[in-house]
């Protein structure tokens, strides 16, 4: 009977132990329902004890109040053994079922407190670990926000926090990842608060903040509140970042720390679209798709077929003008949609330079059009880039497919790439699918995109402060340039495997100035801008030469109009010398808009091949 014994017993604690290692979800599950049985089962089993005792109504009230004492003393651990009744007591079957009962209960209380014990010590002991720690505040719990965590927290030096509520098992994976839920109403609408209780204003660390919930309006929303917590309690600005999933211009000028304006002292601002389309070019880049002699000068042109001309395919066309200009090499740009004609006008309204200034074509015709098909047919043997965005994920897959399907009739393998709800999907002609998500985009984190727009900056505004000063100073616009830059060069100097060479010579450096400048332009114009013409710049000019007489210094810049979105610069390669020596005239200064574009090629590959 011993043996007996200790076997059950052993079978038993062992299932405890099976029971603790369950996911929380699991264990929260199984937990109700002990509680429920004990619950039920102690209230039939007290009510057959005390109602032997019940002769009138007064003992009847009685018999309630102790069965409710009781069953209540259940989930303490105590049982009232003693006021069983003599043929219950003696009922083998009904004792063994009274003891699990009580067995139920005790352990279903137990297991509550020590979870809750256990989520409480690992909340404050982790709370005391912030003023130690880079702080990373994420917005919003879901599935995406948890993996974009997840990829933060591999840095010992960070603690992330979720504000809001989570799932079990999203909860389960924070805790394990090191980080914390706070679902407190001082963090989910925060008040100045939040910085006593994250240690804030007690640790000088990196504070950095993502708005990337699903909702962007409430991304908005509390960025500003979390910026107006930051005021209030006096915090530099230089210690804070953004990264918010919105309206990218608009909001990041709003956000963004500037003179007397208390705002972030670094934002990144991203529309869910915008940072699709870029997730697009990062994964797999227009460089990679032609071939380069040895002096990084393009073999051919470049055909791209884009089907889909909504939000998502406005982007992507953006995002390939501006990425796929090589010396050597045309960018032509086919876009298939038969109401492009219908919801393009605000499109061309801004970008309409950029439109007139590339090979781009619309073709009026639907993802299953006779057309599109006639179109693959003659193009097989040159198109390098296809991307579908249709609006529907399955729709867009369906037209994926049958493009590769037709194009392998006619032995071309070039892959299919869908852009659609946050997602970039390669289909593959061998039966490859791959997809990427917003959270595997560089530009989201901190990192060496960042490393690199900051030494792009520092380069172009000299050595009279810090990198991270002049950093710190820089408008919005000009930080989403660097930013484009360090994207694009980190890719191609990759490509054209000058990471590992010891220098770059000439006719080499002489190419890649070219394509610097084309993809700067490509840029700009695929910003809104436009070429400033010699009647402005003249001007502009005069303007200079008039301030510089009356106070000794011009403040003006002659070659830009950021107010009005205008560039002199736009011009071909050739001509940057004449401008160059124009502007020299004007200004004294010793500017040379071509030394600045190789010299910016070489801060990138020095700072890439040093890492």
């Amino acid at each position: 009977m011993l043996i007996t014994m200790i076997l059950i017993s052993t079978a038993v604690f062992l299932a405890l132990i099976r029971y603790s290692a369950m996911k929380p979800e699991k264990r929260g599950s199984l937990v109700g329902a002990m509680f429920m049985v004990a619950a039920v089962g102690g209230l039939i089993l007290y009510s057959q004890i005390y109602s032997v005792k019940v002769t009138n109504p007064a003992t009847l009230f009685n018999s309630i109040l102790q069965t409710l004492i009781s069953v209540g003393r259940m989930f303490a651990g105590v049982n009232d053994y003693k006021s069983i009744p003599e043929p219950y007591a003696e009922n083998k079957v009904w004792m063994i079922i009274y003891w699990i009962i009580h067995f139920f209960a005790y352990y279903s209380m137990a297991s509550a407190v020590i979870i809750l014990l256990g989520k409480n010590v690992i909340k404050w002991s982790r709370f005391l670990l912030m003023r130690y720690r880079k702080l990373e505040i994420i917005y919003g719990v879901n599935d995406g926000t948890v993996t974009f965590g997840s990829s933060l927290a591999r840095d010992r030096n960070s603690m992330v926090v979720y504000i809001g509520t989570a799932t079990g098992g999203q909860e389960n994976t924070i805790h394990q990842m090191g980080g914390l839920v706070v679902d407190d109403s001082w963090a989910t609408k925060p008040t100045v608060e939040i910085t006593r209780r994250l240690s804030l204003l007690k640790s000088s660390n990196k504070i950095n903040v993502y708005t990337i919930s699903g909702n962007e309006e409430d991304n908005l929303t509390y960025a500003l509140r979390l910026a107006d917590c930051f005021g209030e309690a006096g915090i530099d600005p230089r210690r804070t970042m953004l990264t918010i999933l919105g309206y990218a211009e608009k909001e990041g000028e709003i956000l963004q720390a500037a003179g007397d304006h208390y705002g972030y002292g670094e934002v990144k601002a991203f529309e869910r679209s915008e940072i699709t389309a870029r997730l697009l070019l990062q994964k797999y880049p227009l460089c990679n798709v032609i071939d380069f002699d040895e002096h990084a000068r393009a073999h051919r042109d470049i055909d791209v077929l884009l089907v889909g001309f909504g939000p998502m395919g406005k982007e992507v066309l953006r995002k390939v003008v501006a990425n796929g200009q090589f010396a050597g090499t045309t960018l032509h740009v086919t876009v298939f949609d038969p109401g492009a004609e219908h919801n393009d006008g605000f499109f061309r309204y801004r970008y309409g330079e950029m439109l007139e200034n590339y090979d781009i074509k619309f073709e009026p015709y639907g993802a299953r059009s006779r057309q599109l098909c006639n179109y693959l047919e003659e193009h097989a043997d040159t198109l390098e880039y296809i991307v579908v965005s249709v609006g529907n994920s399955n729709f867009g897959r369906e037209i994926a497919v049958d493009i590769l399907s037709l194009l392998s009739r006619k032995g071309c393998n070039t892959p299919v790439y869908q852009c659609c709800d946050s997602v970039v999907t390669l289909y593959g002609a061998n039966g490859e699918i791959r997809k990427s998500k917003l959270s595997d985009a560089d530009v989201l984190y901190g990192g060496l995109m960042d490393e690199l727009a900051i030494s792009i900056n520092h380069y172009y505004c000299g050595n009279d402060q810090t990198a991270q000063e002049q950093w710190n100073a820089c408008d919005y616009f000009s930080r989403m340039s660097c930013r484009a830059s360090a994207d694009y060069l980190k890719s191609l100097l990759t490509r054209l495997d000058l990471l590992d060479a010891d220098g770059i010579d000439d006719e080499t450096m002489e190419n890649l100035g070219i394509t610097e400048h084309l993809r700067w332009c490509a840029f700009h114009y695929s910003m809104g801008y436009s070429r400033m013409d010699d009647k402005e710049w003249n001007e502009r000019a005069g303007r200079f030469i008039k301030e510089k007489e009356e106070t000794g210094k011009g403040s003006t810049r002659i070659s830009k109009n950021a107010g009005e979105m205008k560039h002199a610069c736009l011009i071909p390669w050739d001509d940057l010398d004449i401008l160059s020596d124009k502007e020299n005239k004007i200004t004294g200064k010793n500017v040379d808009y071509k030394q600045m574009d190789k010299d910016n090629i070489h801060v990138v590959w020095e700072m890439l091949k040093n890492k």
